[in-house]
This record gives structure tokens, sequence and C-alpha cells, in this order.
């Protein structure tokens, strides 16, 4: 059997590509003898020590030539993948992409370097280094522009075309990598499906920490909280539509990010990081998801994955991946949507809860006519074996 070596952050690092990566190592354990590449903590999941051999970045002794292939997942937070973007421009392999957008990581990768403005300027190239420049003519630091400057600064240049092959999620993803790098080899897989099973749920957990009521109407929101998000726009939604009636209406806000803080109160939730058991307590509770997402950095939403895996409704905003789910298996916003269109949205399925049956019966049939986990590392076996 083929020997691979998978780099990625696991749990407890607080991301979606460790959720993934749980799931993923385990499908590829039929096809590859495989290796997990960390960096320097232990995994809350003590079974995969059992199942895998686990080396540790810059402290094993790795012979990285005895890997068949290695296999980098990269997203765009410094924390959990700078040692990833080290260890493949020294050892090349495989890239699942799971950010179009590595901005912030590569600026942070390379910002404490005598280098570090001539690296950027070499990997942005000279028309979009002028668009760095200048905000550091106004003052900022690159690591502090907000997420309209990473998309146009992508900075995903150096690791791309070092690479073997890059993974990407959607036809979005792959269509934007080709049109840049024409001799990219891209294979576009799936992201795995969650087993969610909410008859083995409660669904008490707002109830018994925040006195929710079982006929409340619940909207949530899952994953950090960002202007990105749009967290706070929904807040004022709620806000405004707890003004104009007597049945109040919830909105939870699972995960963690100060930016709507100033909205808190007695119906506008913030939960901060819950383990995963509380997570789908609550997503099984709650009637509505909201998964706006704009401007969007090319990704995946692993958090909306697993509210249609359970069947959820969900709001999302029509562009980039999200515009390549089905229209009748999710609720989808224009990317220019005002205020007014949200809260009127939100409203509209808050008076009329019945119509949500229709797009979560949907949203079930999507999910499950995905091909599953074993087709897809089928997939990454013959991109990794050069049968593709």
């Amino acid at each position: 059997m083929k020997k691979l070596l998978y780099a990625s952050p696991f749990p407890p690092k607080k991301s979606g590509i460790s959720d993934y990566s749980e799931t993923m190592v385990y499908g590829l354990k039929k096809y590859f003898d495989v290796t997990l590449l960390t960096d320097d903590y232990r995994l809350s999941n003590e079974k995969l020590y059992e199942d895998f051999d686990v080396k540790v970045y810059g402290r094993d002794k790795i012979d990285f030539n005895r890997f068949d292939s290695i296999l980098y997942n990269a997203g765009n937070c410094a924390a959990f993948h700078k040692y990833i973007y080290d260890c493949a421009l020294k050892h090349p392999g495989f890239i699942i992409l799971h950010d179009l957008v590595l901005y912030y990581l590569t600026l942070e990768y390379y910002r404490d370097r005598t280098d570090y403005y001539s690296k950027i300027r070499e990997i942005a190239g000279p028309e979009t280094f002028f668009e760095l420049k200048l905000e550091l003519r106004k003052g900022k630091e690159l690591l502090h522009c907000g997420p309209d400057i990473a998309v146009k600064a992508p900075l995903n240049k150096e690791l791309l075309l070092n690479s073997k092959g890059v993974i990407v999620h959607s036809q979005y993803s792959k269509d934007k990598l080709l049109t840049e790098h024409s001799s990219l080899k891209v294979l576009k897989i799936g992201h795995p499906s969650f087993s969610f099973r909410t008859a083995d749920l409660k669904g008490d957990h707002l109830k018994n920490t925040f006195g929710i009521d079982d006929s409340a109407f619940v909207i949530a929101s899952f994953g950090a909280i960002h202007a990105t998000r749009h967290n706070d726009i929904v807040c004022r939604a709620v806000k405004r539509m707890n003004s104009e009636s007597k049945s109040k209406i919830y909105y939870v806000m699972v995960g963690t990010g100060d930016f709507a803080d100033g909205y808190l109160d007695s119906h506008i939730i913030k939960t901060g990081y819950v383990p995963q058991d509380l997570y789908d307590d609550i997503l099984s509770r709650c009637d509505i998801v909201v998964g706006l997402r704009y401007p969007s950095m090319g990704e995946t939403s692993g958090s909306l994955i697993r509210a249609l895996s359970a069947g959820k409704p969900s709001v999302v905003t029509d562009d980039a991946w999200f515009s390549e789910l089905p229209d009748d298996s999710v609720i989808k916003m224009d990317m220019n949507a005002s205020e007014d269109d949200i809260y009127e949205k939100l409203r509209y399925f808050a008076v009329n809860r019945g119509q949500l049956k229709n797009i979560s019966d949907s949203a079930s049939r999507y999910i499950n006519g995905r091909p599953g986990l074993d087709e897809e590392c089928k997939k990454i076996r013959d991109l990794l074996t050069l049968r593709l």
C-alpha cells in the first residue's frame, strides 16, 4: 500500500478543516498507509494515535522521501497552517485548497523576515502590490486590512505553483485557479457530508442554558462572528422583528468573535466555542440557519454542509460555492442584498414556518444524493497516483 503523509490541523484546533480532516483520513486509510503531520499539540481524539502514525513538524525526525505522496490542507489562518506553508515549500506535494485566498497566511509566514515586502511583491505581482502600497501609505498594517483587500491580493501563487496538484471543493474555485494558472492540475471533489441523526439529540441545550422555549422561533449561525458573515445585519433584523411582535424571535451565534457583541441581549445570544455534541444539539433545535458570506474567500462552508446534513433550511449568499447549491435546497440572497431584504426574508419564514419543510426536505435529498466519502477518496487516490 502506498504511503501518504497527510498534513492538517485536527481537533482540538478550532477549525472546520480540523473536523474535515478527522473524517477524510479514515476515508483515505482504505487506499493509503496514512501518517498524520501536525503542529506541536496533543490531538483530542486519542483514537487517531491508535489508527495512524502521528508526526509533529519541527520536533520529530521525518524522512519525507519515504512517502509516495504528501497531501497538505491549506487554509487562510496562520495559527493552523503556518507550518504547512513552510513544509509545502520545502517538500512539495498536493494541496487541498480550502480557501482560494491565502492572504493572511502568506503575510504571517513572511512578516518577520527581512525580505518581507520583496517576497510579497514577488507573490502578488507589481500591479497588485501597488494596491497594497496604497494601504501602507494610509498607515495600515497589511495584516489588518479587510477582506476586500485580501480578495484583491489572494497571495496564493507561491504555494500553488510549488505544488504537484490542487484539490478544491467547487467549480467556482477550479475555474478561478485555471484562469490564473492554466498549467495547474486541479481536481474538484465534494466536501464530505456529516452523519447527523436528530433522533439521537435532545435539543434542549438552548432551553436549559438560555431559557429558550420549545415553541420559540430560533435563527442560528455557526462559525466565526465576523463582518464577512453579516452577523450584525441579522442582529438588527431580529431586533426589528422583536420590536414589532409579541412573539419573540431568538438569534443564536455559535462561535467566537466580538464583532456583534454590541447587539447582545436576552434574545440575541453568543455561545462562544462549543464542543461538537453541544453544537449538534443547538443545530437540531434551530429553525433556520443563516450562512451569509460576502465577500467570499473562495471557501466551502463545513458548517453549512453540517446544517444541510441535518436538513436545516439555510439562508446563503448567492455567490461562489454557495451559488452551486441547488436553488430549492437553500434560501439564496443576492450578494448585494440590503438589510431590508434580509429582514423581509427572515420575517417571512418566521411567520410562515410551514414553508421551511419543503426546503428542509430538498436539503436532505441533495446531501443524500451527493457522492460519498469513499467515492471522493478514490478521486484523490487517482490524482495522487497519477491516474487522472
